[in-house]
């Protein structure tokens, strides 16, 4: 045999090959991205269903009540969040959503010449005369001469907002808080994470007026007023929290935790009467926060899946590479190789690769959010979100494919488990004030235990969720007391906080996750660890 014979054989075996190979190698690529795929899926699929949960996001959503049951059902309130046409500004829900956003005479919390009004976190009380002053000066309120009485000047000047809420007002002692129209009567879009949010912005503009309203008033003396103002803010909060949504369950948890200074104000006062506690204990008995966090975290996975099914069909392939190449880490060729490739495989098999970053989103979901908050409530799900914060800043790093298009479309829940924890633990705390306040007006003293208020003025002694026991209560010689929860530490350091930020800038706050303190409801202004 010639050289020249064997020279040709073997370009005519390297020809086969490099017309055989690739396409072989591609059909193992697409079958491997197959079965991989399908396997994440039919686990995320058989463990939804061995822990009960589901992917229908109507089932999740709450049923319609009579609107004579509802508060939301009120004529201010009434189809807030419904859309007409596609045009937010039109018919009367527009309407009514544009009466409460011009209600907006008052600005955010993040200018920082506000005077403070952290009242439950250092024991310090709100000083009408402060706000006063600032609002003169900052211009923000149409402000009268000044009378003296500074509670009374600033009524004066948010008199505009009277009407409005005394309509509001008018359905407080509705059973149902469910934000309307009914989500049977809403127009779904098929992705569900386009549904639109429309009363947001209303609602935290109300919010702000309800909240120097109620301040107002009891520091005016006018605390039956104060208690109704108080009590629409937790409405308005429960029905937000009833919304199926992530971003409504956070919106929910913060309207709560910034009541809790109004609160605070009224028990300090000494003024409000038996009958305004019971009626403001049994509102914050609705408010279970724990419940709006689960349900929003169900709801998201949900929202999560729908999203996941649009990578895969095929008119939606340009925003599917468009939101892939937006995930890619900065970095150098490696990282840009990396991409390139990620985007090969999915052009190469888009359903697989979509199937199994949703089952794998899902087993995450799972594990970090909906599995924690069920076992360990909302200190396991603030445990759970330090732990898994390595791990899905891993993923981002990795950029695995069956990990790329989860981390574009999963959720962004920050610290929601944190702050939840803490709220919850003031809506206990603030319970428990309000039936503390309750005996004082009966007895003309504070209970030695918290125990002496069960069955009497509430049906039992209320759990620190930080350790899921009894709330800590001790009297203090001025003749009030204090109520503690051990933080996010988990140590009883005795009910004692850490500096203020007046005193102490650098310092955390009580609602940061590094807040060493424990978290103390208590009408004198409290002896920071640091001064010890």
């Amino acid at each position: 045999m010639t050289d020249d014979s064997t020279h040709s054989r073997r370009w005519l075996w390297l020809s086969i090959a490099a017309l055989v190979l690739p396409p072989l190698a591609l059909l193992l690529v697409h079958s491997w991205l197959g079965w991989e795929g399908e396997r994440l899926w039919q686990q995320a699929q058989a463990r939804l269903k061995a822990e009960g949960e589901t992917l229908d996001f109507m089932a999740l959503v709450p049923k319609p009540v009579p609107d004579e049951d509802n508060f939301f059902a009120v004529e201010p309130l009434k189809d807030i969040a419904l859309v007409i046409d596609g045009d937010e500004t039109k018919g009367d829900p527009g309407s009514r959503r544009k009466q409460l956003e011009n209600l907006c005479f008052i600005e955010g919390t993040q200018n920082p010449d506000r005077p403070s009004d952290d009242c439950v976190a250092y024991g310090i009380k709100w000083d009408a005369k402060a706000w006063a002053s600032y609002y003169r000066t900052s211009g923000k309120l149409v402000m009268p001469v000044d009378s003296g009485n500074p509670g009374r000047d600033l009524l004066a000047a948010l008199k505009e907002g009277d009407p409005l809420v005394a309509k509001l007002q008018s359905g407080l002692d509705r059973p149902f808080a469910l934000i309307t129209p009914a989500w049977e009567d809403r127009k779904i879009p098929r992705m569900l994470a386009a549904i639109p949010m429309t009363h947001f912005s209303a609602f935290q503009k109300l919010m702000r007026l309800l909240t120097l309203r109620a301040e107002s008033e009891v520091a005016s003396g006018e605390f039956a007023q104060a208690t109704m103002d108080v009590r629409v803010r937790l409405r308005l909060a429960e029905g937000m929290g009833r919304e199926p949504t992530l971003i409504n369950g956070v919106m929910a948890t913060a309207m709560v935790g910034v009541s809790m200074d109004n609160i605070w104000s009224l028990l300090e006062s000494h003024g409000t009467s038996a009958s305004d506690l019971l009626a403001l204990e049994r509102d914050l008995a609705r408010l279970d926060m724990s419940t709006v966090i689960s349900t929003a975290m169900r709801c998201e996975m949900a929202i999560f899946a729908n999203s996941m099914g649009f990578f895969s069909e095929p008119q939606n392939s340009a925003e599917t590479a468009y939101l892939m190449q937006a995930a890619k880490t900065t970095g150098g060729l490696r990282e840009q190789i990396k991409m390139m490739t990620m985007l090969a495989l999915w052009h190469l098999n888009p359903r697989a690769v979509v199937q199994g970053n949703k089952g794998r989103g899902i087993n995450y979901l799972l594990d970090s959010q909906l599995l924690p908050i069920r076992q360990g409530g909302l200190k396991g799900l603030a445990e759970a979100e330090i732990k898994f914060e390595k791990t899905e800043r891993q993923l981002l790093v990795d950029l695995d494919i069956m990990s790329m298009l989860m981390n574009v479309a999963l959720p962004s829940v920050g610290s929601i488990g944190s702050k939840a924890l803490r709220t919850e633990t003031l809506v206990h705390q603030a319970r428990l004030a309000c039936a503390l306040e309750r005996y004082f007006l009966q007895h003309q003293r504070y209970p030695e235990t918290l125990n002496e208020l069960v069955p009497t003025f509430i049906d039992k002694v209320l759990l620190d969720p930080c350790d899921d026991k009894p709330m800590r209560y001790a009297r203090t010689p001025a003749g009030r007391y204090k109520l503690w929860s051990l933080g996010f530490d988990g140590e009883d350091d005795g009910g004692k906080v850490i500096a203020s930020p007046q005193d102490a800038p650098s310092h955390p706050k009580p609602s940061a996750r590094d807040y060493p303190g424990d978290w103390v409801w208590s009408y004198e202004r409290l002896v920071p660890l640091a001064e010890e």
